[in-house]
């Protein structure tokens, strides 16, 4: 399972790297640092948790919004 993130969409909330710092590391002005990243094994659940925890929805967290994004270099927004 890889992760695509819209960086310039985040507003500093942090709820990703509340749930899963190590995934989700953060600049120094407490933006998410971080573009896309593979999930490692057994992850699979805090990453999905996470993704839904941001309230700017910045991060896909449905399989097919993943592919989309991946596959086609975009970032892809996943509303609810």
């Amino acid at each position: 399972m890889k992760i695509g993130i819209d960086r310039e969409g985040c507003v500093c909330h942090a709820r990703c790297e509340a749930i899963a710092p190590d995934l989700y590391p953060l600049d120094d002005v407490g933006y998410v640092d971080t573009d896309r990243f593979d999930v490692p094994v057994g992850m699979e659940g805090p990453v999905r948790k996470s993704a839904k925890s941001c309230p700017q929805n910045i991060i896909p967290h449905d399989r097919r919004s993943q592919r989309q994004s991946l596959a086609a270099g975009e970032r892809v927004t996943v509303r609810q």
